[in-house]
């Protein structure tokens, strides 16, 4: 049975990260398309190991620190353990905008520089998972896949969308962290995802975002 899945509620202006995951209720289809766009490019940071550590109350942010909130946070989107989950790599970022370095289409992002991390997870599958933080530890998603298409499919009982995409068929199967952004889900919405693989090992990756950018008529 198809059913709509909508937009996540109270996307902020300043556009740091959200750490709790979003609910998916009945689409409202009075809630207006946003325009058409492109999904910018995933970037790659170069490696600089670290380890996560505790995080001391109202002390700054060091690599470490950022690390294990990073660790916390991957953990609750995905569903896992955190003992499932292992630092790559950890860098100091400076991000262009508040939005921490991950563009969302018709997302205002405060224009002002933002320094942060870049911390890179592996799942106990090998998946990699992307998390960027601001100095405060606000954290984001980042995904490390991307691709646009029009929903042909919506299962809430699966909880899964599918996307065709010139590449073909995508199935994303949803995580307790996947964002809702933007326009009702519906099939035939022209929609950007981006994605992880699953954390479990199975074939069908996480969906970590959508954004629905057009109805088709």
């Amino acid at each position: 049975m198809l059913i709509a899945l909508v937009v996540a509620a109270g996307v902020a202006t300043a556009c740091s990260g959200d750490d709790a995951p979003v609910r998916s209720p009945l689409a409202d289809p009075s809630t207006p398309p946003a325009s058409t766009a492109t999904i910018p490019p995933v970037t790659t940071a170069e490696p600089t190991p670290a380890s996560p550590a505790p995080v001391p109350p109202g002390s700054a942010l060091d690599l470490e620190q950022a690390s294990a909130i990073a660790i916390e946070r991957m953990a609750e989107w995905l569903g896992v353990a955190a003992t499932d989950l292992v630092v790559q790599s950890a860098t100091a970022m400076t991000w262009p905008n508040a939005c921490m370095g991950i563009e969302v289409p018709d997302r205002a992002c405060a224009q002002v520089v933002v320094d942060g991390y870049r911390v890179v997870l592996a799942d106990a599958f090998d998946g990699v998972h992307t998390v960027h933080l601001d100095g405060d530890g606000t954290a984001d998603w980042a995904g490390e896949n991307a691709a646009a298409g029009t929903v042909i499919d919506v299962d809430s009982g699966a909880e899964s969308l599918t996307v065709r995409t010139d590449d073909g068929e995508l199935t994303l199967r949803r995580a307790p962290g996947t964002r809702f952004e933007r326009s009702p889900i519906t099939p035939g919405s022209r929609a950007l995802v981006w994605f992880d693989a699953a954390p479990d090992g199975d074939s069908t990756p996480v969906l970590v975002r959508v954004v629905a950018t057009a109805v088709s008529p």
